[in-house]
């Protein structure tokens, strides 16, 4: 009976560690479940609120494709008006140029019929006196004159008609270059919505000094902590001088019997600038008064122009339309 007892005592001792054995793996097993159960809920969360943020840009996706959607067809429809423009423009020009040869002819036929009707002043005079001085009527020399009156009025009438002709189609000139300027003005402003840094056909500022050759010029000259400052300096003082209509670095030549403005040389601002920063500097200044020259000469500012940059030279309205 004791070692019943002492089997019975190890039995429950044994019986109690296990129960709290099962309680502490019972109790980290709640443990851990409750982790993962707060671990499922913040994932939960996390991809609520992804799939919230993926519906938002889904959202401004769209929206962005429908705004990029309508610039296309209003720059397509933009395209498809210029396209017809330029078509009416270069039908127009040509016409223009047909009526401006018409018109050069009929100015040499005015001439010539001025001339004619003042040669029958002239013999309509002499037969009127011939006709007074005449003691008896002389019937032929009469209807001769009558004749020559007849056809003077005939030719003064056409000749008014050449000068309305003549009107009307100065008129219709002018119209015509001011719609070639209103749809350059137009693809100027297209371009520049367009613009790239890499585009071959844009729009440059005719007469703006280019200041790459003064930076590099500074940077060979003075040190990396002065050139930036003298760079803008003297950018700004050319840049004034360039805009300054009372500085006039240019003198007139004859060549073929016709008098040409070029570039004085020996201008002391242009000698000056060519001995401080070199020939790279300085021809970018003369390029710069060359273009403002050509393009604005009394108000010696930048101005706008459709540009073929790979060319190096003015764009014509059909590249600049097949460009965009």
């Amino acid at each position: 009976m004791h070692e019943n007892d002492q089997l019975n005592e190890i039995y429950k001792k044994e019986i109690t560690k296990m129960q709290q054995s099962s309680r502490v793996h019972f109790e980290k097993i709640l443990d851990e479940h409750q982790k993962l159960t707060s671990g499922l809920d913040s994932q939960r969360k996390k991809l609520e609120k992804l799939k919230s943020d993926m519906d938002s840009q889904r959202t401004g996706l769209e929206k962005l494709k429908s705004d990029l959607d309508s610039q296309r067809t209003e720059l397509e429809r933009r395209n498809k008006e210029l396209e017809m423009r330029e078509v009416q423009n270069e039908s127009e020009k040509r016409k223009l140029e047909e009526e401006r040869e018409k018109l050069e002819k009929q100015l040499d036929a005015k001439q010539a019929l001025e001339l004619e009707i003042e040669r029958w002043r002239e013999s309509l005079n002499v037969m009127k006196r011939m006709g007074d001085d005449s003691s008896d009527e002389d019937s032929k020399v009469n209807k001769k004159v009558v004749e020559d009156h007849n056809s003077l009025k005939e030719k003064e009438a056409e000749l008014e008609d050449l000068e309305d002709l003549n009107q009307a189609l100065i008129v219709k000139e002018r119209m015509s270059n001011y719609e070639l300027r209103e749809a350059k003005k137009e693809l100027i402003n297209g371009l520049r919505e367009l613009s790239s840094g890499r585009a071959l056909i844009g729009v440059k500022r005719m007469g703006k000094q280019d200041s790459k050759p003064f930076q590099d010029s500074c940077k060979r000259k003075y040190s990396m902590a002065e050139a930036k400052d003298k760079t803008v300096l003297l950018c700004s003082k050319w840049d004034g001088y360039l805009r300054d209509p009372q500085w006039h670095p240019f003198k007139v030549i004859e060549v073929n019997n016709k008098h040409q403005e070029i570039i004085d040389e020996e201008d002391e601002k242009l000698k000056e600038l060519k001995g401080e920063l070199g020939e790279v500097a300085y021809n970018a200044v003369i390029t710069a008064l060359t273009e403002m020259k050509e393009y604005n000469p009394s108000g010696r500012h930048e101005v706008q122009e459709l540009w073929n940059f790979k060319d190096r030279r003015k764009a014509t309205l059909k590249e600049v339309i097949s460009f965009i």
